[in-house]
């Protein structure tokens, strides 16, 4: 899966999150910096231009492929509170959600901000 997820990703920024353990990892990572999550099918066009207006965020972007990964995508649900959609971004900070959004309210934009202004709260 690895090869093919990159191949349609066509961005090293946007890395697939490869299972539950780094799917926690990443939950623990945001204790520290704020986490970028991107739900997407690939077989989704409103998911395929999620992903373009992704590429113009100069950050990490962390990618779950919902239509291989039902059990991860399950678990970001449930860990977060937020309904899942797809596609869907969210920004976690100490292991929460600061934001979030889905289908045409993804832009790199709100996310930008919403990593800045975790920052900023420290």
């Amino acid at each position: 899966m690895r090869g093919r997820l990159r191949r349609w990703l066509g961005d090293d920024k946007l890395a697939p999150v490869e299972g539950g353990e780094a799917l926690l990892r990443l939950f623990e990572a945001s204790q520290a910096e704020p986490v970028v999550l991107f739900l997407h099918d690939p077989h989704c066009p409103v998911s395929a231009l999620a992903r373009i207006r992704l590429r113009k965020y100069s950050g990490q972007v962390h990618v779950v492929d919902v239509s291989r990964q039902h059990a991860l995508s399950r678990r970001i649900e449930a860990f977060t509170g937020v309904r899942h959609e797809s596609p869907q971004a969210l920004v976690l900070r100490r292991g929460r959600p600061v934001w979030h959004a889905s289908h045409g309210a993804i832009s790199a934009e709100g996310i930008r901000e919403a990593v800045e202004a975790a920052r900023q709260d420290g």
